[in-house]
């Protein structure tokens, strides 16, 4: 049975993606994993940690630690994007310069463009005081307000 309460696309019969509040998941709520996440719609990637299109913008963002360089002041993130470090390395330290080419960075300079709301959710492995202790919470919508690229420095 299809809930008619939620708008839904034509492929594989799943919430559409879309900017700003989804309903049923007001600020707060929280979620196990991200596949909660992805299945509740709230963030249409299990794995990346931006959700949109170089078209549209960025839906959606987790803010888990996954680049050491993230900086969660609250109200202001400093979020590092996506790409410059090999799939699956864990240690979290860039090995090369990100692309504009990548997907989510394309979507985050489209939403700096547009100003469209961001959904921020945060997960549990973020180093910040505003992080949830278990899991990921959808702690509201922001501004993309800047974007550039980060490169790989080597100091000698």
């Amino acid at each position: 049975m299809i809930d008619d309460s939620k708008e839904m696309s034509s492929k594989m019969d799943r919430p559409v993606q879309r900017f700003g509040e989804i309903p049923g998941a007001p600020i707060g709520t929280t979620w196990k994993n991200r596949r909660e996440c992805f299945d509740a719609g709230m963030h249409r990637q299990t794995e990346a940690g931006i959700s949109g299109t170089e078209t549209d913008g960025a839906f959606s963002i987790v803010v888990s630690g996954q680049y050491m360089d993230d900086k969660d002041n609250g109200d202001k993130i400093l979020y590092t994007g996506s790409g410059g470090y090999k799939l699956g390395d864990r240690t979290r330290e860039q090995d090369r310069d990100q692309q504009w080419t990548d997907f989510g960075n394309q979507a985050l300079r489209k939403s700096s463009e547009t100003g469209k709301p961001v959904r921020v959710i945060r997960g549990y492995e973020l180093d910040s005081e505003f992080a949830p202790w278990e899991g990921f919470r959808y702690d509201g919508l922001y501004t993309c307000t800047r974007v550039t690229l980060f490169s790989v420095s080597t100091h000698m």
